[in-house]
């Protein structure tokens, strides 16, 4: 953000599914390119077993934290657009995410060495 806040870089696109509030003057890759999204994603995953009103009262607490002025500043200024959701919502994203790139891997022949 401070290179293209500075001028010395430019950028031609957001990886993301939608435009960001942050740079909103930017294109969704997506919309040049069809199907294509690169995102990040930032989520909290707790020990197998932990009880889930703790998984619950952990998810309100970072729900509250993500609503505070000092965190939608942060956000703003490192052009994240958070979005709070729940265990279920993770491990739906968790199984898109893992076909999408398992598609990408073999279809460029990854391998670890």
């Amino acid at each position: 953000m401070p290179y293209l806040k500075a001028g010395k870089t430019h950028a031609i696109a957001v990886t993301t599914p939608q435009r960001l509030s942050a740079l909103p003057e930017l294109p969704a890759m997506n919309s040049i390119y069809p199907g294509f999204e690169a995102d990040n994603w930032y989520v909290m995953f707790y020990p197998p077993g932990t009880p889930r009103e703790i998984v619950n009262k952990l998810n309100t607490e970072i729900r509250n934290a993500l609503g505070t002025e000092e965190i939608r500043k942060f956000f703003q200024r490192e052009a994240l657009d958070p979005a709070a959701s729940s265990p279920e919502d993770l491990s739906t994203l968790l199984k898109r995410e893992i076909e999408k790139y398992a598609k990408v891997i073999k279809a460029a022949n990854i391998t670890v060495q």
